[in-house]
Parts: structure tokens; C-alpha cells; sequence
């Protein structure tokens, strides 16, 4: 953990078209910028949820992204994350929607790992080896928001921000 002292720490719920708020993102960094975590939780109306956890480094020239929903329309809600480090790009995940409608499922859609350098050339998969051990961000998949209820409390979380200590100061 990077915030034993030094750090910021940000939570922000907000309300997008709807009187019950929908989204929050928490985050915390380090007061010289350098490092960064941050969370982003979105509940629709309709009980669909999405989440996006980033970690970065600047000094490491490190970033790190997962992304995951419940909902259509996403493009990624299935569940793709990705770890960015010393030139190197590994991705995995499964890169498609949740629509039964039309026979694609996120339990039926493959799961696919590529790794590329900076300028997006595919490299060997042994390339990537290290950067793949690396990988902190969740793995936000449809199966652990909807199936195991992570996106029920995701809701609670929002809906119920009273119950978070009020932060006055990032200097506190």
C-alpha cells in the first residue's frame, strides 16, 4: 500500500439523469502525483452495474486497467483488463458484450490474451510473461458482478454514501 502518509483521498457520488445517485468514484494518490489508484462504480436504474479499477506509477512508467459490467452496450462488459510497463502491453480478458438475445455470452466467449510493445507490434507471448505475474486490478468479470452480488453492493455503496466518514481535507 502506497498511502500509509503523503496521500489524497477522493470519493465523489453523483446523480447522471436519475434522482438516486448512480455512480462513485474513490481514489487516492500520492500528494506528489506520482502514484495513483482509483475506482469507478456505476449502478443504472435498470440493476445493471460497470466498474473500472486504474493503478498507475509514474516513476515506473506503469498503468494498469480492468473494466467489467452487467449491462449491454459496453463493449468490454464480459471483462478485459491490461497492464502497461517498460515498453510492454499485455492484455486479457474476453472482449465482447452479454446479450443472450443474440447468442453472445459471456460464458461462451473466449478468453483471449495478446501482448504487444509500444507501438502495438504483437510479441511473442513469452514477452509478456513477467508483466502478466504483475497484474494487481481486479479481474471484473460478469460472473463476479452479477452471479457472486458484487454489483448489489456496489449499489449499497452508492446509495447508502452516507455511511462513509466525510473527508474534509487531503491534508487530514
Amino acid at each position: 500500500c502506497f498511502c500509509t502518509c503523503g496521500c489524497g483521498i477522493l470519493l465523489v457520488v453523483a446523480c447522471t439523469g436519475s434522482s438516486n445517485p448512480t455512480m462513485a468514484v474513490l481514489a487516492r494518490c500520492a500528494l506528489d502525483g506520482d502514484k495513483v489508484h482509483i475506482w469507478q462504480l456505476i449502478y443504472e436504474d435498470d440493476g445493471a452495474v460497470s466498474a473500472v479499477e486504474i493503478q498507475a506509477d509514474r516513476s515506473k512508467k506503469h498503468l494498469q486497467v480492468s473494466v467489467g459490467g452487467t449491462g449491454s452496450g459496453l463493449g468490454l462488459g464480459c471483462g478485459v483488463r491490461f497492464i502497461s510497463e517498460g515498453g510492454e502491453i499485455y492484455t486479457e480478458g474476453k472482449f465482447q458484450d452479454h446479450d443472450a438475445s443474440s447468442g453472445n455470452t459471456c460464458s461462451n466467449a473466449p478468453t483471449i490474451a495478446a501482448c504487444s510493445n509500444s507501438v502495438l507490434t504483437e510479441q511473442n507471448s513469452s514477452a509478456c510473461a513477467s508483466l502478466s505475474k504483475k497484474m494487481r486490478t481486479a479481474n471484473i468479470t460478469r460472473d463476479d458482478l452479477d452471479q457472486r452480488g458484487y454489483g448489489g453492493q456496489a449499489r449499497q455503496l452508492i446509495m447508502e454514501r452516507n455511511r462513509l466518514p466525510q473527508l474534509t481535507s487531503f491534508n487530514d
